[in-house]
């Protein structure tokens, strides 16, 4: 199998002034990535990205939206189990709580999920967040979890019965990066 090639993206933080240039393309891309119970609301991603404290990025490749990352402060994703725990132990707000990933089809196996996520980490370290977090599907977001730990994920629980689907498994890591 021939390997593909590698893209260098240019990667720009989303936020009030650039959204709508790239708003249809991120809810292409999402809808297209994931299975329904996965798949995150217009308006959830929209809150997430006019979110002023938030880490959401776009990757741009030959003009086009190559792939795009979305992340706020851990108080916007309480509902969730994994987040919903880390707020009842800390309060604290400089939790960033990474939402999602996507890559357009076209451009996955090239290396812009890792520039995505390598930017996200930088850029929430330099806007003073001590920890990001997420959760990646196991047996769905297995590449994601090693791109994760590639950075320094380490599992801190495994979440079983995530979602509302009858999909197997059933199950999600939560996970931490520290970033001090």
């Amino acid at each position: 199998m021939k390997e593909k090639e590698k893209f260098t993206a240019r990667v720009e933080r989303l936020n009030s002034y650039n959204w709508s240039e790239f708003e249809e393309s991120v809810y292409t891309i999402e809808e297209a990535s994931y299975e329904v119970e996965r798949r995150h609301s217009e308006a959830m991603i929209k809150r997430t990205v006019l979110n002023a404290a938030g880490v959401s990025l776009v990757a741009l490749t030959d003009g086009m939206v190559a792939g795009f990352c979305i992340g706020a402060p851990i108080s916007e994703f309480r509902h969730l189990s994994g987040p919903s725990a880390e707020m009842t132990q800390s309060n604290d707000e400089m939790i960033l709580y990474a939402a999602d990933l996507c890559v357009a089809d076209r451009y996955r196996g090239c290396g812009i999920a890792r520039q995505l996520k390598i930017a996200q980490i930088e850029r929430a370290k330099q806007d003073g967040y001590r920890l990001l977090v997420g959760r990646n599907r196991v047996g769905f977001a297995d590449a994601m979890w090693r791109l994760n730990q590639s950075l320094g994920a380490e599992s801190v629980s495994v979440i079983d019965h995530a979602y509302k689907d009858y999909l197997e498994p059933n199950a999600t890591i939560y996970y931490h990066i520290k970033l001090r």
